[in-house]
């Protein structure tokens, strides 16, 4: 008997899955979505009505950028804080709204060829500026150097919809 290669691979993901917390489950199959180009309704994946709220409401809708790069490149930021502040609310709003390193939101940045030098003093002024734009939800050591987590407002969303509008509108 021939085995169906959709039937393998199906098993294999749901043997892998199964052993993963429900919040995890969600982000990698938002990543696997993302990854291969695909599109599905927010609220088959997430439960979260903020975040059902967040992705379909007025705010921003990574399912309309079939990619980080497409998105990137809407918003065209034009200096590293833009720069950081598009990728980081890309990955928030595709990864199941969690928090981000530095270390993740320069590591897409290098793929796209924008690589951030300083990428903490970027996320700093996006938590500067009025009306804050990111915020660090936590410190993970003790050290200066310490882990940051980082996360992009409601304000810093919609900062980021209004470049959006004013590119398609030019």
């Amino acid at each position: 008997m021939i085995e169906d290669k959709e039937i393998t691979a199906m098993s294999r993901i749901t043997d892998i899955l199964s052993s993963l917390e429900e919040e995890a489950r969600k982000r990698i199959l938002l990543w696997l979505l993302s990854r291969e180009g695909l599109t599905t309704p927010p609220a088959t994946i997430v439960g979260s009505s903020t975040r059902v709220k967040v992705l379909s409401g007025s705010v921003i809708d990574p399912n309309e950028s079939k990619s980080l790069s497409d998105f990137f490149y809407s918003v065209d930021p034009q200096n590293d804080m833009e720069r950081a502040l598009t990728v980081a609310a890309f990955l928030q709003s595709t990864g199941g709204g969690e928090d981000l390193s530095s270390q993740e939101i320069n590591d897409e940045l290098k793929h796209l060829g924008y690589p951030i030098a300083n990428i903490t003093k970027a996320l700093t002024r996006a938590m500067e500026v009025t009306p804050r734009l990111m915020h660090q939800t936590r410190k993970e050591g003790t050290s200066q150097q310490a882990r940051k987590k980082y996360r992009v407002t409601h304000e810093g969303m919609k900062y980021l919809q209004g470049r959006i509008s004013r590119q398609q509108s030019e």
